[in-house]
């Protein structure tokens, strides 16, 4: 369930159904035709899994996949709402423009890989055991994104989602080792653990603002915006329709972190050590 704002009220609906088939815009006087919402999820794995055997055993595998649609779901991650269910993705038909296309979490390419070695016979390092844990994913969808004065959020698709190409691949590698000491019948083992034995400190995500809180509405755009709208400029629309009058220009970007500046890295290399205790 939805909210879908008409002439200034709030109901509780099913967008483009019943009395949610109309969405209204922020002005209180437009309305379009509330989409569906939709997210597709589409994906093809191929993978291959080595049972222990010969002091060794491994997991591999790789994802093709493809989520599209208009809604990233429970948790909107194109907004950073976790509001599971009353999110602003349906509040103002404003915030429906351009906003169908490839989501806030697709990624095209996963690769995995895990495995493990342990050292057999009774020599100095006999039980030792290794494993290795590596995966990459290609970058997620990038969007320009417009900042909202009445939401005080970036809440507008001023681009089509997905548009402007991909974000950052993430990577990263840990390893394992642990070595038995016996005492007679009993065990102690020593384990350690490095996690992003790489030590990269990357950008996994990018800055998508296309406006800064401190600009003025429609900086940017300012001929296609829409400057009437009470949430402080979204891209203006056929009347009666999500369509965009026309496209935003990302080189125009008021923000001058947009697309370049980092939000998210890979954590630093770090440390785990334990022990366990048989007997």
């Amino acid at each position: 369930m939805l909210e879908v704002p008409i002439t200034g009220s709030y109901i509780i609906t099913n967008p483009s159904t019943g009395i949610g088939r109309e969405t209204g815009f922020y002005n209180f006087e437009d309305t379009a035709p509330a989409p569906k919402a939709k997210r597709t999820y589409k994906g093809v794995e191929i993978s291959a899994n080595k049972r222990f055997s010969n002091n060794y055993q491994f997991f591999a595998s790789y994802l093709w996949s493809r989520l599209e649609g208009n809604y990233d779901g429970t948790f909107q991650a194109s907004t950073g709402q976790l509001d599971p269910n009353i999110n602003s993705a349906y509040d103002y038909a404003d915030f429906l423009v351009n906003n169908h296309g490839l989501l806030s979490n697709d990624r095209t390419h996963q690769l995995k890989f895990y495995g493990s070695y342990q050292f057999p016979g009774s020599s100095m390092v006999g039980g030792m055991n290794l494993g290795v844990g590596a995966h990459y994913a290609s970058g997620t969808p990038l969007t320009a994104v417009g900042y909202s004065q009445g939401y005080q959020n970036w809440e507008y698709y001023l681009t089509t989602r997905g548009a402007l190409g991909r974000g950052p691949a993430d990577y990263e590698a840990d390893f394992h080792i642990d070595y038995p000491i016996r005492f007679g019948a009993n065990r102690l083992t020593v384990i350690a653990d490095v996690f992003n034995i790489l030590d990269r400190q990357g950008k996994t995500g990018v800055d998508q603002r296309y406006n800064r809180a401190e600009d003025a509405p429609c900086t940017g755009f300012e001929a296609i915006c829409d400057a009437n709208t009470g949430g402080g400029g979204g891209v203006q629309t056929v009347k009666g329709t999500l369509t965009p009058v026309g496209v935003v220009d990302p080189s125009k970007a008021p923000n001058p972190d947009f697309l370049k500046a980092g939000t998210a890295f890979t954590s630093p290399r770090t440390f785990r050590l334990g022990a366990r205790w048989t007997f």
